[in-house]
């Protein structure tokens, strides 16, 4: 059975470019997880990712035990990850899955989607091509299993593509407006946002990633074991793409890709399988399958990596899109709260509670300000999210 046969035209090319990168990718993801980062990153990436780690926490002495240690030379600190995390870790993810919803396609059809800022949402092309698509596609927010206490309430909004739409097939990205208010009378500035960071230097190879999905359009799931960025490439017709290790599902394209601070660093749109040169599927054997077999015995399909598009690349063709003078105002309102040093910083935003939807056990500090809460990643690197409350009302 040929890839061509499954119908999917963007899997086709995405199995292709992953194959054409296949031999780099398996060598850097093994030199990266044994310990050899140095073999695989070039001195330039590694640089970015210490230069923004070390800016970071030098603007957070109280909340760091030691700064990280560079002075014996970059590469040094680099190599086999310690998987020890403050359990602060879950809290923050938590935090961050509020922004991430579940995308109802008229019934037919289900993907991912996640907040980032001033009411719009990103997802991908395949999942909401055009406005008419946008206009029967229902978004469903706290779609989530609750161990315990009473289960949450599933927040619905309709989509608002006549204030906001873009969409980019070459990249797979669609960023809609959503409506202010769900038919529960929810406001959607409760469930927060993610910036898109243009920086780089947020992962190396080699490091965790952590996915937040609807798969198969069933409650929110998280991706946090053998998870792992598997590989980019600068430059040329790769550039703007990136492979990892997670599982997935049909249901998950759409969904943010984060590094350990819960920045997201792409986003997730195919999960590649296993081919040989001339296009066929093959099983764990390296056998070819038949159609007859893939239809009888689906779970035969192996799945070799996901494919993601960067976010740095995501927010270079928002800045650059041809887009209408509404459109175009929408965009650089974004921009300007991508800007702000807050989002830039502490990479996970959470927008402003009505105080009539938080818990009556609540209650504000003392001074009016929340202390933060410090989720230790690696020794050193602890990730921090400022909770200021006010009034009785809680930005994150």
């Amino acid at each position: 059975m040929l890839i061509e046969d499954l119908g999917d035209l963007d899997l086709v090319t995405t199995a292709k470019r992953f194959l054409a990168q296949r031999k780099a990718i398996e060598t850097a993801y093994e030199n990266a997880t044994t310990g050899h980062v140095e073999k695989v990153e070039t001195e330039e990436r590694i640089r970015r990712y210490w230069h923004r780690e070390q800016e970071h926490w030098a603007k957070r002495p109280a909340a760091i035990s030691q700064s990280p240690h560079t002075e014996l030379g970059i590469e040094r600190v680099i190599g086999m990850q310690n998987n020890l995390l403050s359990i602060e870790f879950l809290e923050a993810g938590q935090t961050a899955a509020r922004a991430v919803g579940m995308l109802d396609v008229a019934g037919m059809e289900f993907g991912t989607g996640f907040l980032i800022g001033n009411g719009l949402l990103l997802t991908n092309h395949h999942v909401i091509k055009d406005t008419d698509t946008a206009t029967v596609t229902t978004l469903f927010m706290n779609k989530e299993a609750n161990r315990f206490g009473d289960p949450k309430q599933e927040e619905t909004f309709e989509l608002e593509p006549d204030r906001f739409f873009l969409t980019n097939a070459a990249l797979d990205f669609t960023a809609v407006a959503v409506c202010e208010r769900s038919d529960g009378d929810c406001s959607i500035e409760e469930f927060g946002y993610h910036p898109l960071i243009s920086r780089e230097g947020k992962i190396l190879i080699g490091q965790p990633v952590n996915l937040i999905q609807h798969p198969g359009g069933r409650i929110k799931s998280i991706c946090v074991h053998d998870s792992r960025f598997m590989f980019l490439e600068n430059d040329g017709e790769v550039d703007p793409f990136c492979w990892y290790s997670s599982d997935t599902e049909p249901g998950s394209s759409g969904s943010p890709v984060f590094n350990n601070r819960w920045e997201v660093v792409a986003l997730h749109h195919k999960a590649i399988p296993k081919v040989d040169q001339d296009g066929n599927l093959l099983d764990r054997d390296d056998r070819p399958i038949s159609k007859e077999r893939a239809k009888k015995n689906p779970e035969d399909l192996v799945w070799v990596a996901n494919e993601g598009i960067r976010a740095s690349r995501l927010v270079r063709a928002i800045e650059g899109a041809d887009l209408p003078p509404a459109f175009a105002s929408e965009r650089q309102a974004l921009l300007a709260l991508w800007a702000k040093p807050r989002a830039q910083s502490a990479g996970l935003e959470s927008a402003r509670r009505r105080p009539e939807r938080l818990a009556d056990t609540s209650k504000p500090h003392e001074n009016g300000t929340a202390s933060a809460v410090q989720v230790t990643g690696q020794p050193g690197f602890p990730i921090t999210i400022n909770v200021n409350i006010r009034n009785g009302s809680a930005d994150c």
